[in-house]
């Protein structure tokens, strides 16, 4: 640059400053957008997952009045009506809150769980023999679903689970639903819980 006039020189220092700074500009504004782009995702995958744990307690809370639905015609086999109304409300509530469970496993098992409960409802209905039988286990089958609901809302992996055979009656029959934990009874409210319990006891001990 040897050629050049100190004018000159200070044009194109100033001309390589600005061209820097807009340089700088641009990679810093760049970093800065990415930097918010990943933000927003973290954002909205705590969002799903806070929405996904209230639809989970929502769900348990409709399994528990549903177990109280059971446990009632369990015990008198007559109140069908009753029974019919409780499965409409448990299954639009299944059916809704469903779609916000971000667990597709557990997804998989609310509907799993909705299905017997309404093939259950269909055979009491209709009178068929051993309905009472697949209710007890249909009950069961709800406290597993429980204990999933309860994994799911405290952060926690999913337990074994031995889904029923819904597609064969006669395997269905012979089924035998995995056992729950004792924390399954957590993810729902504490009264239904305690009226589930109180209703499935045997009616000599219904007053302890």
């Amino acid at each position: 640059m040897g050629g050049m006039s100190t004018t000159a020189l200070v044009l194109y220092a100033a001309l390589l400053g600005v061209g820097g700074s807009v340089l700088g500009g641009i990679v810093g504004g760049w970093y800065a957008l990415r930097a918010s782009h990943k933000q927003w995702k973290r954002d909205r995958a705590d969002a799903l997952m806070d929405r996904s744990r209230e639809a989970a307690m929502s769900i348990a809370d409709a399994v528990g009045a549903m177990h109280v639905a059971l446990a009632t015609w369990i015990a008198s086999q007559t109140q069908i009506e009753e029974l019919k109304a409780a499965f409409n409300v448990f299954s639009r509530t299944m059916a809704v809150q469903g779609l916000a469970v971000t667990d597709d496993v557990l997804r998989g098992r609310v509907r799993t769980h909705q299905t017997l409960v309404g093939y259950t409802c269909s055979f009491a209905e209709r009178g068929v023999a051993a309905t009472a039988q697949l209710a007890e286990k249909c009950l069961a089958n709800g406290d597993t679903l429980l204990d999933a609901l309860s994994a799911h809302v405290h952060g926690r992996a999913l337990p074994p689970y031995s889904p029923p055979p819904l597609q064969d009656a006669k395997a269905l029959v012979a089924w035998s639903p995995t056992a729950a934990s004792s924390g399954a009874a957590e993810a729902t409210s504490p009264e239904v819980a305690r009226k589930s319990r109180q209703l499935r006891k045997p009616k000599g001990e219904a007053a302890s």
